[in-house]
């Protein structure tokens, strides 16, 4: 291994997802993700976040939104 003497560009897809907080699921998701992969080691970033879909804006009627809009439109 080591340097190589040029820059090799390749294709990539970036897959995101969320699994509960669980480890036997995280762990699942990840052989998963191992067992799809079409060469070598996927590069894998774990990482423990909280979100919320609250909107606490004023803009909260405006008809443009998604929840307000529906689905389909």
């Amino acid at each position: 291994m080591g340097d190589t003497a040029e820059t090799v560009t390749m294709p990539a897809r970036v897959l995101t997802f969320t699994v509960p907080a669980d480890l036997d699921v995280l762990a699942r998701a990840i052989k998963a993700v191992r067992g799809a992969h079409s060469y070598e080691e996927p590069v894998i970033i774990v990482s423990e976040v909280c979100a919320s879909r609250a909107d606490y804006s004023e803009d909260r009627a405006n008809p443009n939104r998604w929840w307000i809009r529906g689905f389909g439109v």
